[in-house]
Parts: structure tokens; sequence; C-alpha cells
């Protein structure tokens, strides 16, 4: 009969056998068994966190090479909103820059950049009385200033081609225009001083409206959250907010304070909403909103003194304002980033 009280606790085990004694999960060392190795728990511990520590410094080191922004992610800042800067005399279109000015006879110039070089078309079929401003409307450029008989006059620029159109009224200043609700929307001083308001739906029709107010230079337009709100001053230096949800709805005008020398400029980051414009003894002005719910607060940033209307953008989480220096020494440039101060 066989044996079967089992190895001699006293033999030395064999090699042939691979047998291991003890617990292999508790063991520093690695045992072979049947040709695979057992690793107890410290050297596993041991090798997991080496194994993290290359991981780790790899991801750290891809993220810096390649500036993948997982740390935006993990740690949010307040960001561009997504909606369009307000209309401008620029516009990229076509792989090309595209710039629109006024001669001094009043024809209408057509700067464009593009890979292949520069050209200027003078535009003599088309005499304006005032500063253009421009839109992209999907697949062609719109292109609106006053016409010397002070209507509205809607330039369309396709590759290589353009043809205007009145959308009438009577105008006293330059327009500004957005694209809201799928619909390019145009804003300006009336000849009654009032904010007149044009729109051209998605079937093509225009149409036109008045929403009020007495105001003084040109307006600035932004969408915002969903709605259109545009920027005005009245004739004592304040500064007005204009906005309405519909076509049918009121219009709310809100006072955002002042007293400002200059039209205003505009633009959104993410939950706020900003205007800036020439204070009084040349400071510039900053007025921003929470939200849309929330007053509006104003501050000045530092800067020398300076004239006219600012140019405002933003980059990532900073907040960039342009003005003209009162020296006549050139641009000054001020900036705020997310938990700094502007400088």
């Amino acid at each position: 009969m066989d044996d079967e009280s089992g190895p001699d606790p006293d033999q030395a085990p064999s090699q042939a056998q691979h047998v291991i004694t003890g617990k292999v999960r508790n063991s520093v060392l690695a045992r072979t068994v049947h040709g695979s190795v057992y690793i107890g728990d410290r050297l596993r511990a041991i090798v997991l966190a080496l194994v993290i520590t290359l991981l780790t410094t790899c991801t750290g080191l891809t993220v810096y090479i390649f500036r993948i922004p997982i740390w935006e992610g993990l740690f949010p800042h307040p960001q561009v909103a997504d909606n369009p800067l307000p209309g401008a005399p620029a516009v990229y279109f076509g792989n090309a820059l595209h710039v629109f000015a006024r001669s001094a006879d009043g024809t209408l110039l057509h700067y464009v950049s593009a890979a292949d070089g520069r050209r200027v078309e003078s535009w003599d079929d088309i005499r304006i009385a005032g500063d253009p401003v421009a839109l992209i409307d999907d697949t062609e450029i719109d292109v609106f200033a006053r016409a010397s008989d002070g209507t509205l006059r809607d330039i369309v620029v396709t590759d290589g081609h353009h043809e205007q159109e009145s959308w009438g009224g009577q105008i006293a200043g330059d327009p500004t225009v957005i694209e809201w609700n799928h619909q390019v929307q145009v804003f300006v001083r009336g000849a009654d001083s009032r904010m007149q308001h044009f729109w051209r739906d998605q079937t093509g029709d225009h149409h036109q409206d008045t929403w009020g107010g007495l105001l003084v230079g040109r307006p600035a337009a932004v969408t915002f959250e969903g709605q259109r709100y545009v920027f005005a001053r009245d004739s004592y230096g304040l500064l007005y907010r204009w906005t309405r949800a519909g076509d049918t709805d009121p219009v709310t005008k809100t006072s955002w304070g002042g007293p400002i020398t200059s039209d205003p400029a505009t633009m959104v980051t993410l939950h706020q909403l900003h205007a800036f414009a020439t204070g009084e003894n040349g400071t510039l002005q900053h007025f921003y909103q929470n939200d849309t719910d929330g007053a509006p607060v104003n501050d000045v940033w530092p800067a020398p003194s300076v004239v006219g209307t600012p140019s405002v953008v933003a980059v990532g989480i900073e907040q960039i304002a342009f003005a003209q220096c009162a020296d006549g020494s050139g641009l000054e440039q001020v900036s705020w980033t997310y938990g700094a101060n502007p400088a």
C-alpha cells in the first residue's frame, strides 16, 4: 500500500517537485512554481509604486510637451464663451483676411490678404458716408454701412463678386452687427437718435423696428447666453444696456452707470458680460455683470490717460483692452487674468 502520510517535513523539498514552503503572498522573495512567478505583498507594493511613479512622470511629460489641457478640466477657470465677437471691419473668410474701409471720397475699399499675396480693390460703384462693419453669414460676407442718402446699405460679398442692397431706414450713425437666432441683426442710431433695429430672417426678408432710448455715437452689440445685448451711451454720458428676449417681447433698457466719454466696446467671458469705455480724465472704465441677473459692477483699469473707443478681446482666461494714449505716444494694452489685478 502506498504511503499516504506525505513528505517528510525534515526533508528539504526537491527542486524537481516545484514545491514551495510558507505563504507565498507574504513572502518578500519570488518563487517559481511550474514556471510561474509568485510575488509577495511587499514586493508587489514596491513594484506597483514604481509603475505608478513611471506612469505619472510619463503623463506629466506628455501633458507638458503636447499641452494637453487635462488640468483645465480638473481645475476649471473662466473661459471665453462660444459667442461670436461683435462685428468688425475685418473678417477671415475663404482662407483670406478681408478688411473694409472708407476712402476720403466715400468709396468702399476692400483689402484682401491671402497666401498668394495682397491686393486692394476700390469699389467705385459703392459710396458710403460712415465706417463699415462686416459679418460672415454662411457662404458670404455682409458689409453694412450708412449710405450717402442716410439709408442702411448691405453689401454682399461672395467669391470674387459683390452687390449692394438697401435696407432702408434713416440712420445717423455707424452700425454694429451680430448674428442671433440664425438671423443677421443690425443696430444703429437713427435720425431721431433712437436705437434702430434691422434684421434679416431665415427666408431673406428684411425687418425694422425701434428699441427706443436716446443715444449718442455708435452702439456695441453682442450675444450672451442665448440673448442679444446692445450697449450705448446717452447725451449725459451714462452707459445703458438694451436687451429683448424675442421680437414680440418688450425691450428692456438698464442703466449701467458712468459717466463715459466714448462709445462702448463689449465682449463676453464664461458667465460674464463686459463693457469698456473711456471715462472722465482719460480713465479706462470697465463694467461687468455676472450671469444676466446680477447687478452690474464698475471698476477702473490702471492705464495712462486714454482717448477714443477702446477695443477689447478675451483670449483664454485673459481679458485684453487696447486704447489710444491721450498724449499720442501709441497704443496702450491693459490685461486682466483670472485671480490677478489688471495690469
